[in-house]
């Protein structure tokens, strides 16, 4: 299997083990060590870092007892910006 599936898989578990509509993923490291086979997979979650801003989770994927990927997802909370109108300062849109 190609790096896609796996990169969603790893992606889908950080963001049902932290949700919230105000968190995004913003960062996602993912090291495939060898080739991921298409059969029933383990992952191991564990949470490095849950704070009000910035979380890091680490997700390893088992297949067959041994790692075929390792991944560090970082989910990062964001807030709507309200910027100022460009009238008048000589900026356009384009």
């Amino acid at each position: 299997m190609h790096g896609g599936p796996v990169a969603a898989l790893v992606v889908s578990v950080a963001e049902e083990l932290l949700p919230g509509d105000e968190l995004i993923t913003s960062r996602m490291t993912l090291e495939l060590v060898r080739p991921v086979p298409m059969q029933p997979l383990t992952t191991v979650v564990r949470v490095i870092k849950s704070g009000r801003r910035v979380n890091l989770v680490d997700v390893e994927i088992l297949a067959d007892g041994k790692h075929a990927a390792l991944a560090r997802i970082q989910r990062t909370s964001f807030q709507a910006v309200q910027l100022p109108p460009l009238e008048g300062t000589g900026a356009e849109l384009r």
